[in-house]
């Protein structure tokens, strides 16, 4: 297993709402979470991502939903960015929740993807390219990353249309 963000867009209500498949993973734990947002989401999550660090908070959240089930929402997620030390060293704790109360139905990732700022900013413009909505999938491997257009994640994986195994 390796470093790994990667979102996987399915064409949905676009272009206001997007559903994607985020997937996370730091060499030790893997997670994945399907969920739907507003198309202006990512790139504006990825301009912030481009000038961090920022000089008054040094770090940045990304947060979707909540985690409180008085507010029933279908799921939680959240990003947070953040400066470990001045040298560039950042971390990227991830947290994912389907909010299902009830075993076997719940499920929750909780872990940190370590970074550093350069990839930080590399994936903030990989996220805004991938707002403009013509790529179908972004993938980020901690320091760089790529983009594929729809026929060229088809041939990923494997000739299946684009759609979900």
């Amino acid at each position: 297993m390796k470093t790994l963000i990667k979102l996987t867009r399915y064409p949905y209500e676009e272009p206001y709402h997007i559903q994607l498949l985020l997937e996370a993973a730091n060499g030790m734990q893997h997670a994945s979470i399907e969920y739907y947002t507003n198309a202006q989401d990512l790139p504006e999550l990825g301009a912030a991502l481009v000038q961090f660090p920022f000089t008054d908070t040094r770090e940045h959240i990304y947060e979707i939903g909540s985690e409180d089930p008085a507010t029933r929402c279908a799921y939680y997620i959240r990003l947070r960015f953040f400066l470990i030390r001045l040298t560039g060293a950042c971390g990227i704790e991830v947290r994912f929740n389907n909010n299902r109360s009830e075993a076997p139905y719940r499920e929750t990732a909780d872990f940190t993807i370590q970074a550093e700022v350069a990839g930080i900013n590399r994936l903030g413009q990989l996220l805004k390219d991938f707002g403009r909505l013509e790529h179908r999938v972004l993938e980020w491997n901690g320091i760089s990353g790529h983009l594929l257009h729809p026929e060229e994640a088809e041939q990923v994986s494997g000739g299946n249309g684009g759609q979900r195994r």
